[in-house]
């Protein structure tokens, strides 16, 4: 499909969509935006006649913001509220013996860090050590750490 066919792809369905949204009051929620390009589809320029918000989260800064519009900068979670994400949502326990514990905290410790302090990750990384300990109750948190290490695909957030 050539550059001509994609744009006028992309202005066709912002028509269709500003047809849908005419006369309502919208909030439009975009999470996790990486450039500007994400966002032009919700551009919809003269063809809205109708009031909406946009809202969108991101991890760049964008030190030009537009008229009209408000930047609120969130800081990442702290380890200790990261830690206990992570345990709510696994629903593992640290365990009894002291040995047990202080392993099973320096590994949750690794995970949560290898997903960047980020609420979602931490969440998915927990669910799927809730999941795999659902088919194989006696697996070792360090093999599920791997497992959550190859499926996140542990990047730097910084």
């Amino acid at each position: 499909m050539g550059v001509a066919k994609v744009i006028q792809a992309m202005e066709k369905s912002k028509l269709d969509v500003s047809k849908v949204i005419e006369g309502r009051k919208i909030l439009i929620v975009l999470d996790d935006v990486w450039s500007p390009e994400d966002i032009d589809l919700f551009n919809f320029g003269e063809h809205l006649r109708s009031s909406f918000s946009l809202l969108l989260t991101t991890r760049t800064v964008d030190p030009f913001t537009k008229a009209g519009s408000w930047s609120i900068n969130m800081s990442l979670m702290s380890h200790d509220e990261a830690f206990h994400l992570f345990l709510s949502e696994s629903g593992i326990s640290l365990g009894e013996e002291k040995a047990t514990r202080n392993q099973n905290m320096d590994e949750i410790f690794r995970i949560v860090q290898d997903c960047g302090l980020l609420p979602l990750t931490i969440k998915v990384a927990g669910r799927i050590v809730k999941s795999c300990k659902s088919v194989q109750a006696d697996m070792k948190l360090s093999d599920l750490a791997n497992i959550i290490r190859c499926s996140t695909h542990s990047r730097d957030v910084n």
